[in-house]
């Protein structure tokens, strides 16, 4: 576990990667909890998953919280943040 400093804040990151403890907090909700899932998506050992379950379980509320923050963030935010964003959809090819 690592702590690193960012935008938002002091943040808990696991160690020798990229991803915040609430991003991996992320992907166990889409996998449902399955920490196997998750640890075979991301490549690493199921320890490192559990290492970020764990902290999440001592530290709900931080964790919790910046969950919440990017689950509020919509693309009018975004834009805010980053003005050279733009808004695309993958269009179907009719086929035939």
């Amino acid at each position: 576990m690592d702590f690193r400093d960012s935008p938002a804040g002091r943040q808990a990151y696991i160690q020798g990667s990229t991803l915040a403890i609430w991003e991996v907090m992320l992907l166990l909700r889409s996998y449902k909890g399955n920490v196997k899932d998750v640890a075979k998506h991301l490549n690493w050992p199921e320890a490192k998953v559990r290492a970020a379950l764990n902290y999440s379980e001592a530290f709900p509320e931080e964790v919790n919280e910046a969950m919440a923050e990017n689950d509020s963030t919509d693309f009018d935010s975004l834009k805010r943040m980053l003005p050279q964003a733009v808004d695309f959809a993958a269009r179907k090819i009719k086929q035939g």
